[in-house]
């Protein structure tokens, strides 16, 4: 049953990246990174509208340290990837890995929904996402969809106004 969520999650990905990489021209690189920096931002919301002692305060962040230094290490491989074509998976193309983050995830969600935390939930969504984004495989470079009508529109636009006229210069007597 795990083995089937994981693999229409993993599916739902791929699909979503590859949809909206024709449509934007955005890689999943970029959804990687948004997942994370969403994910941190709500756990700085819960940690800021919730009392907060030092040492959870300190934790808080480390962890907001480590994300900095992931979304760091997502940038190197996506220059690697659109410079030699090289791709890595962070260890997440295994299913097996995938499977123990939901399991986990699935955890620690009931336990912050029992206790009321829902902005912990929304980062616990957000790291999900990003452990599938991080899983699927990336499309090569190519023109947007959004590119193409842009250009498309301009060259309409070009000629239905036509060739814009220069200014002949006139000598005063």
């Amino acid at each position: 049953m795990l083995t089937r969520l994981d693999a229409t999650l993993l599916g739902l990905a791929q699909k979503f990246c590859d949809r909206m990489q024709q449509i934007t021209g955005l890689t999943k690189f970029r959804f990687e990174k948004w997942s994370l920096i969403v994910a941190m931002m709500f756990m700085w919301h819960y940690s800021l509208l919730n009392l907060i002692e030092p040492v959870h305060l300190f934790a808080l962040c480390l962890t907001t340290l480590l994300l900095f230094r992931i979304i760091r290490t997502v940038e190197v491989c996506e220059a690697r990837f659109l410079r030699d074509g090289e791709l890595f998976l962070f260890g997440f193309a295994r299913r097996e890995s995938r499977i123990v983050i939901l399991l986990l995830y699935t955890l620690f969600e009931l336990l912050f929904a029992l206790y009321g935390a829902w902005d912990l939930v929304c980062e616990f969504v957000c790291l999900v996402l990003w452990v599938y984004f991080a899983a699927c495989i990336p499309r090569p470079p190519s023109k947007s969809k959004i590119r193409e009508y842009y250009e498309k529109g301009l060259e309409w636009l070009r000629g239905a106004v036509g060739p814009i006229p220069t200014p002949i210069p006139v000598r005063h007597r």
